[in-house]
């Protein structure tokens, strides 16, 4: 099995659920935030599987060693300059592929985060959402240094544009949501004023 695959992201997800289910019996959590924190889990375990793919989960063979990656001069982070964007914007079947393959994943991040602020919601601490953004993207950080330095090289490389890209679309997704929680909470205060009056 691969990070990459369908099938983790559903293991990683009912193994989610059972933690959501646990907190739920230790009242840690109510009911109703377990959709939305389960819905924002799942979506951060597909798109960090889109980011590391082909790499073992069990099995830890290197693709390619550590110190071969040092000796060939690779590097391990994929910085935005390693990219010809002028040659891929010039080719439409190209372009599409990219944003396709690349970048759209990248996106689920913001709903990622929506989710999250709607289930910490209820607990009136919205920027826990934020905190988990740290939290979610320490692990893009930790798992690569992880996988090369202890097992001896699985990672060619870190896509880092795409992690950075991904903070913004959190951080979009968290100032979405508290909009649409502000508004909500207006419309309701001018509701009951109307009500009361």
């Amino acid at each position: 099995m691969y990070w990459d695959s369908t099938d983790l992201t559903i293991i990683l997800s009912i193994l989610a659920l059972i933690v959501l289910l646990i907190f739920l019996k230790l009242k840690v959590i109510k009911g109703r935030q377990i959709p939305f924190i389960l819905i924002g889990n799942i979506l951060y375990f597909w798109y960090f599987n889109q980011l590391f793919i082909h790499i073992p989960v069990a099995n830890h063979t290197p693709m390619i060693s550590f110190s071969m990656m040092m000796e060939k001069g690779i590097s391990e982070w994929d910085l935005l300059s390693n990219y010809d964007l002028i040659y891929i914007f010039n080719d439409p079947g190209l372009l599409e592929w990219y944003l396709y393959e690349e970048w759209l994943p990248v996106l689920a991040m913001a709903g990622v985060s929506f989710a999250y602020t709607l289930g910490f919601e209820w607990h009136r601490k919205i920027k826990l959402a934020l905190v988990a953004c740290l939290a979610n993207t320490s692990l893009f950080i930790w798992f690569p240094l992880y996988e090369n330095r202890l097992w001896g090289g699985l990672v060619d490389y870190v896509r880092l544009p795409q992690i950075y890209f991904g903070i913004i679309c959190y951080i979009v997704g968290y100032l979405l949501c508290s909009l649409l929680l502000f508004i909500v909470k207006k419309c309701r205060r001018i509701k009951k004023n109307k009500s009361e009056i």
